[in-house]
C-alpha cells in the first residue's frame, strides 16, 4: 500500500489546515476535468487548531483542490494540493445548546449514595449532578457535497435571534475552478440559519444530481428535546424551512454530561453530534442525526436489568441515531419524507 501525505501546517496563508473535509459527489462525472482528476475540499479557519488563539472567529473559509488524482493509480503519484480563501460573513464558536428540562435518571442515581455506589463503587463526590446543555461543536466544516460544479458545506456558528445568542448553522455554496496551475473559488451564496429559542447543531448537507437536497441537524432548546431535524436545501436557494424527522422524547442523560465521569481537573463536556451524515442514492437522500429516542424515571432506571429502562438505553448513555429517507420534490423547500428507524 502506498500512502501519500500532505502537511498543511501554515498552508492557509500562515494558518494551519484544520478538518479539511473532502467533497462527496452524486455522479462520477463531476470529478473529470482539465486537471486530470480533481478532488475538492472545504475547511474553516476560526478554530484554535488553525489559528493558535482561542478567539474562534473568522470571516473566511478555505477551498482546497487536489489535482492530478489519476496519478494515484501509478507507482509514482504526482499530486498538487492548492487552496484559496473565500470571504464570507463572520462566523464564531456557538454557545452550548440548552435543552428542554426532563427526566434524567442517571443524574438522579448519581445524587443518591446507594445508587451511585452501583455505578462508581462509592458516592459521587461531585453531587449534585444536574442536567446541562449539549456540546455545540466548534467552527469546523462539516460534510461537504460537490454537484454541478458547486461545493456545498456547513458549519456550526453562534447566531443571534431576537436579541438572544444561540447555536446555529452557517452554510455556503462555493464555485471552484481548478487547473494544474491555479485554484480559484467564488462564493455563489451563503446564509446563517437558526430557530428562535432553540439550537440547530451538527449539520450535514446532501445534494442530488439535480441540485436538490437536505441539510440534516439536531434541533434542541426551549421547545425541543434533542430531535432529528432537517431543512430543504438546494444549490439555487440554500436552506428552507425546518422539518422534524423524529422529535426527541427526553433530554440527554449520558455520562459525558456529569462531573463524576470527567477527566480529573476538567469540566464535564457533554459530547454530541459526531454521527450526523447524509448519503445520496439516486434522487433520494438518506440523513442521519443524533437524537434522544427514549425517556424514563429513576424507578424504571433502577429496575432489573439495572440502567436499561426496559432495554431503551444503557446505564451510562441514552442517545440514538435517527435514519430517514428524504425525497426532495420539485419545490425544493417542501421535500417529501419517508422516515425509518
Amino acid at each position: 500500500m502506498l500512502v501519500t501525505q500532505f502537511d498543511t501546517t501554515a498552508a492557509d496563508a500562515g494558518l494551519n489546515g484544520f478538518t479539511i473535509w473532502p467533497a462527496q459527489s452524486p455522479t462520477i462525472a463531476d470529478y473529470s476535468g482539465s486537471a486530470r482528476g480533481t478532488e475538492f475540499f472545504l475547511s474553516s479557519n476560526a478554530a484554535e487548531e488553525a489559528t493558535g488563539t482561542p478567539e474562534y472567529i473568522s470571516n473566511s473559509i478555505v477551498t482546497w483542490s487536489l489535482t492530478n488524482t489519476v496519478s494515484l493509480d501509478s507507482r509514482a503519484p504526482n499530486l498538487r494540493l492548492a487552496n484559496t480563501r473565500v470571504a464570507v460573513d463572520t462566523y464564531s464558536r456557538p454557545p452550548p445548546a440548552n435543552q428542554k428540562a426532563g427526566p434524567v435518571p442517571l443524574a438522579e442515581c448519581l445524587n443518591q449514595d446507594p445508587c451511585a455506589t452501583v455505578l462508581l463503587g462509592g458516592p459521587d463526590p461531585f453531587r449534585p449532578e444536574v442536567q446541562g446543555p449539549l456540546d455545540s461543536n466548534d467552527t469546523r466544516m462539516q460534510q461537504v457535497s460537490y454537484v454541478n460544479g458547486r461545493l456545498v458545506g456547513a458549519l456550526d456558528t453562534a447566531v443571534t435571534i431576537s436579541g438572544k445568542e444561540q447555536a446555529g448553522i452557517a452554510w455556503y455554496i462555493v464555485q471552484p475552478k481548478s487547473d494544474r496551475h491555479r485554484l480559484r473559488a467564488t462564493l455563489a451564496d451563503q446564509g446563517q440559519f437558526g430557530l428562535a429559542n432553540n439550537n440547530a447543531i451538527y449539520p450535514a448537507i446532501g445534494v442530488n444530481s439535480a441540485g436538490r437536497g437536505v441539510m440534516a441537524f439536531t434541533l434542541v432548546g426551549d421547545g425541543y428535546f434533542p430531535s432529528a431535524a432537517y431543512a430543504a436545501f438546494d444549490t439555487r436557494h440554500g436552506a428552507g424551512s425546518i422539518f422534524l424527522a423524529k422529535a426527541g422524547d427526553g433530554p440527554q442523560d449520558g455520562f459525558s454530561e456529569y462531573q463524576a465521569f470527567a477527566n480529573p481537573g476538567t469540566p464535564a463536556r457533554p459530547r454530541w453530534g459526531d454521527y450526523g451524515a447524509t448519503a445520496v442514492s439516486g434522487s433520494n437522500i438518506w440523513i442521519a442525526s443524533e437524537y434522544i429516542g427514549q425517556t424514563c424515571t429513576l424507578d424504571q432506571y433502577t429496575a432489573d436489568p439495572f440502567g436499561s429502562c426496559g432495554g431503551t438505553r444503557t446505564a451510562l448513555a441514552n442517545w440514538a441515531t435517527r435514519l430517514s429517507l428524504v425525497k426532495p420534490s420539485f419545490d425544493s423547500h417542501s421535500p417529501g419524507d419517508d422516515s425509518v428507524g
